[in-house]
Protein backbone atom coordinates (compact mmCIF):
# COMPACT_ATOMS: atom_id res chain seq x y z
CA UNK A 1 0.00 0.00 0.00
CA UNK A 2 1.39 3.40 -1.01
CA UNK A 3 1.97 5.66 1.97
CA UNK A 4 0.30 9.07 1.95
CA UNK A 5 2.74 11.94 2.32
CA UNK A 6 1.76 14.56 4.88
CA UNK A 7 3.41 17.89 5.55
CA UNK A 8 5.40 17.99 8.82
CA UNK A 9 3.88 21.30 9.92
CA UNK A 10 0.73 20.17 11.69
CA UNK A 11 -0.23 21.40 15.13
CA UNK A 12 -2.18 19.13 17.44
CA UNK A 13 -4.62 21.13 19.57
CA UNK A 14 -5.82 19.45 22.72
CA UNK A 15 -4.70 15.98 21.68
CA UNK A 16 -5.46 13.07 24.00
CA UNK A 17 -2.95 12.00 26.59
CA UNK A 18 -1.63 8.46 26.68
CA UNK A 19 -3.90 6.15 28.69
CA UNK A 20 -2.78 4.92 32.08
CA UNK A 21 -1.81 1.25 32.04
CA UNK A 22 -2.67 0.04 35.53
CA UNK A 23 -1.38 -3.03 37.29
CA UNK A 24 -4.36 -5.29 36.43
CA UNK A 25 -3.77 -4.52 32.76
CA UNK A 26 -0.08 -5.37 33.06
CA UNK A 27 -0.99 -8.64 34.76
CA UNK A 28 -3.34 -9.52 31.91
CA UNK A 29 -0.61 -8.67 29.40
CA UNK A 30 1.89 -10.84 31.28
CA UNK A 31 -0.55 -13.77 31.40
CA UNK A 32 -1.19 -13.71 27.66
CA UNK A 33 2.36 -12.71 26.78
CA UNK A 34 3.54 -15.54 29.07
CA UNK A 35 6.46 -13.52 30.42
CA UNK A 36 7.04 -11.22 33.39
CA UNK A 37 7.78 -7.60 32.54
CA UNK A 38 10.19 -5.67 34.72
CA UNK A 39 9.41 -2.16 35.87
CA UNK A 40 12.03 -0.88 33.44
CA UNK A 41 10.37 -2.58 30.48
CA UNK A 42 6.97 -1.29 31.55
CA UNK A 43 8.32 2.26 31.82
CA UNK A 44 9.86 2.05 28.34
CA UNK A 45 6.58 0.81 26.87
CA UNK A 46 4.63 3.58 28.61
CA UNK A 47 7.11 6.20 27.33
CA UNK A 48 6.89 4.78 23.81
CA UNK A 49 3.10 4.89 23.98
CA UNK A 50 3.12 8.53 25.10
CA UNK A 51 5.38 9.39 22.18
CA UNK A 52 3.11 7.47 19.83
CA UNK A 53 -0.01 9.35 20.94
CA UNK A 54 1.81 12.66 20.51
CA UNK A 55 3.17 11.93 17.03
CA UNK A 56 0.02 10.17 15.84
CA UNK A 57 -2.03 13.23 16.83
CA UNK A 58 0.19 15.36 14.62
CA UNK A 59 0.05 12.78 11.86
CA UNK A 60 -3.75 12.73 11.91
CA UNK A 61 -3.99 16.52 11.68
CA UNK A 62 -1.25 17.04 9.08
CA UNK A 63 -2.57 18.19 5.70
CA UNK A 64 -1.53 16.28 2.56
CA UNK A 65 1.61 17.68 0.96
CA UNK A 66 -0.29 17.76 -2.35
CA UNK A 67 -2.29 20.74 -1.05
CA UNK A 68 0.93 22.71 -0.54
CA UNK A 69 2.29 21.69 -3.93
CA UNK A 70 -0.85 22.83 -5.76
CA UNK A 71 -0.80 26.23 -4.04
CA UNK A 72 2.93 26.75 -4.69
CA UNK A 73 2.60 25.73 -8.36
CA UNK A 74 -0.35 28.11 -8.76
CA UNK A 75 1.64 30.99 -7.28
CA UNK A 76 4.59 30.26 -9.57
CA UNK A 77 2.34 30.19 -12.64
CA UNK A 78 0.59 33.46 -11.81
CA UNK A 79 3.90 35.13 -10.93
CA UNK A 80 5.41 34.10 -14.26
CA UNK A 81 2.29 35.22 -16.15
CA UNK A 82 2.38 38.63 -14.45
CA UNK A 83 6.13 38.95 -15.06
CA UNK A 84 5.63 38.20 -18.75
CA UNK A 85 2.90 40.85 -18.95
CA UNK A 86 5.00 43.45 -17.16
CA UNK A 87 7.92 42.77 -19.48
CA UNK A 88 5.72 43.66 -22.43
CA UNK A 89 5.56 47.20 -21.06
CA UNK A 90 9.22 47.64 -21.98
CA UNK A 91 8.23 48.12 -25.62
CA UNK A 92 9.11 51.36 -27.42
CA UNK A 93 5.91 51.90 -29.39
CA UNK A 94 3.74 54.87 -28.51
CA UNK A 95 0.85 52.81 -27.10
CA UNK A 96 3.08 50.84 -24.72
CA UNK A 97 5.01 53.92 -23.59
CA UNK A 98 1.76 55.81 -22.92
CA UNK A 99 0.24 52.87 -21.01
CA UNK A 100 3.39 52.44 -18.94
CA UNK A 101 3.48 56.17 -18.16
CA UNK A 102 -0.15 56.20 -17.04
CA UNK A 103 0.24 53.13 -14.85
CA UNK A 104 3.35 54.53 -13.18
CA UNK A 105 1.56 57.84 -12.59
CA UNK A 106 -1.24 56.00 -10.77
CA UNK A 107 1.20 53.86 -8.80
CA UNK A 108 3.40 56.83 -7.93
CA UNK A 109 1.33 60.05 -7.87
CA UNK A 110 4.36 62.09 -6.79
CA UNK A 111 5.89 61.37 -10.15
CA UNK A 112 9.45 60.45 -9.27
CA UNK A 113 10.66 58.78 -12.50
CA UNK A 114 13.94 57.68 -10.99
CA UNK A 115 12.05 55.19 -8.84
CA UNK A 116 11.08 53.10 -11.91
CA UNK A 117 8.25 51.55 -9.96
CA UNK A 118 7.22 49.04 -12.65
CA UNK A 119 10.79 47.77 -12.86
CA UNK A 120 10.83 47.28 -9.10
CA UNK A 121 7.48 45.48 -9.33
CA UNK A 122 8.86 43.18 -12.05
CA UNK A 123 11.88 42.36 -9.90
CA UNK A 124 9.64 41.58 -6.92
CA UNK A 125 7.40 39.31 -8.98
CA UNK A 126 10.44 37.53 -10.45
CA UNK A 127 11.86 37.13 -6.94
CA UNK A 128 8.54 35.74 -5.68
CA UNK A 129 8.50 33.16 -8.48
CA UNK A 130 12.05 32.01 -7.78
CA UNK A 131 11.50 31.90 -4.01
CA UNK A 132 8.33 29.84 -4.46
CA UNK A 133 10.20 27.41 -6.71
CA UNK A 134 12.69 26.85 -3.88
CA UNK A 135 9.82 26.33 -1.43
CA UNK A 136 8.18 23.87 -3.83
CA UNK A 137 11.43 21.91 -4.02
CA UNK A 138 11.51 21.81 -0.21
CA UNK A 139 7.91 20.57 -0.09
CA UNK A 140 8.63 17.82 -2.59
CA UNK A 141 11.80 16.72 -0.80
CA UNK A 142 10.84 17.27 2.83
CA UNK A 143 10.90 14.40 5.29
CA UNK A 144 7.13 14.21 5.70
CA UNK A 145 4.75 12.60 8.08
CA UNK A 146 3.57 9.39 6.46
CA UNK A 147 0.31 7.75 7.36
CA UNK A 148 1.14 4.99 9.86
CA UNK A 149 4.69 6.18 10.48
CA UNK A 150 4.04 6.95 14.14
CA UNK A 151 2.55 3.49 14.67
CA UNK A 152 5.55 1.78 13.10
CA UNK A 153 7.90 3.81 15.30
CA UNK A 154 5.85 2.77 18.34
CA UNK A 155 6.17 -0.89 17.40
CA UNK A 156 9.93 -0.48 16.94
CA UNK A 157 10.26 1.18 20.35
CA UNK A 158 8.34 -1.68 22.03
CA UNK A 159 10.42 -4.23 20.12
CA UNK A 160 13.65 -2.60 21.29
CA UNK A 161 12.44 -2.48 24.91
CA UNK A 162 11.70 -6.22 24.78
CA UNK A 163 14.88 -7.06 22.91
CA UNK A 164 17.00 -5.23 25.50
CA UNK A 165 15.62 -7.62 28.14
CA UNK A 166 15.92 -10.70 25.88
CA UNK A 167 12.13 -11.02 25.81
CA UNK A 168 10.32 -12.51 22.79
CA UNK A 169 9.41 -10.07 20.05
CA UNK A 170 9.69 -12.15 16.89
CA UNK A 171 6.70 -12.75 14.65
CA UNK A 172 5.77 -16.34 13.90
CA UNK A 173 5.23 -17.10 10.23
CA UNK A 174 4.65 -20.85 10.49
CA UNK A 175 0.98 -20.51 11.36
CA UNK A 176 1.37 -22.83 14.36
CA UNK A 177 0.56 -20.34 17.08
CA UNK A 178 0.26 -16.73 18.11
CA UNK A 179 3.34 -14.57 18.42
CA UNK A 180 3.83 -13.09 21.90
CA UNK A 181 4.59 -9.72 20.25
CA UNK A 182 1.19 -9.74 18.54
CA UNK A 183 -0.47 -10.43 21.89
CA UNK A 184 1.47 -7.57 23.47
CA UNK A 185 0.55 -4.99 20.81
CA UNK A 186 -3.07 -6.14 20.61
CA UNK A 187 -3.59 -5.73 24.36
CA UNK A 188 -1.83 -2.37 24.43
CA UNK A 189 -3.93 -1.12 21.53
CA UNK A 190 -7.09 -2.02 23.42
CA UNK A 191 -6.15 0.74 25.88
CA UNK A 192 -5.78 3.35 23.13
CA UNK A 193 -8.54 5.56 21.70
CA UNK A 194 -9.98 3.85 18.63
CA UNK A 195 -8.51 6.33 16.14
CA UNK A 196 -4.98 5.32 17.21
CA UNK A 197 -5.51 1.58 16.72
CA UNK A 198 -4.19 0.07 13.52
CA UNK A 199 -4.40 -3.36 11.87
CA UNK A 200 -6.56 -4.61 14.74
CA UNK A 201 -9.20 -6.43 12.66
CA UNK A 202 -7.28 -9.71 13.00
CA UNK A 203 -4.16 -11.15 14.62
CA UNK A 204 -2.91 -12.10 11.15
CA UNK A 205 -3.15 -8.51 9.90
CA UNK A 206 -1.49 -7.24 13.07
CA UNK A 207 1.31 -9.80 12.75
CA UNK A 208 2.04 -8.74 9.16
CA UNK A 209 2.03 -5.05 10.09
CA UNK A 210 4.37 -5.61 13.06
CA UNK A 211 6.73 -7.65 10.88
CA UNK A 212 6.92 -4.80 8.34
CA UNK A 213 7.46 -2.24 11.11
CA UNK A 214 10.35 -4.28 12.52
CA UNK A 215 12.24 -4.48 9.22
CA UNK A 216 14.46 -1.42 9.88
CA UNK A 217 15.54 -2.95 13.21
CA UNK A 218 16.35 -6.24 11.52
CA UNK A 219 18.38 -4.46 8.82
CA UNK A 220 20.32 -2.49 11.41
CA UNK A 221 21.03 -5.64 13.41
CA UNK A 222 22.26 -7.43 10.27
CA UNK A 223 24.49 -4.49 9.34
CA UNK A 224 26.04 -4.39 12.82
CA UNK A 225 26.77 -8.12 12.66
CA UNK A 226 28.34 -7.75 9.23
CA UNK A 227 30.52 -4.89 10.43
CA UNK A 228 31.65 -6.74 13.58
Amino acid sequence: MKLKRMMPVATAHGGPSAPTIRDPVWKKIEVEYEKKLSCEVREKIVAATKDYISWASLELSAPPSAEYEVLAELLIKHSEDLLSTLQRLSGRDDATRWLKSEIEAKLDPQGAPERKILQVLSECVDGCSKATQLVLYRIQNADPFKSGGAWRSWVCAITKALDDEKLPHQIRKDGLGRSPMVVMVRLLQCKLPEKFRRHDHSDSALANAISLAQRPLKRNRAQRKAAA
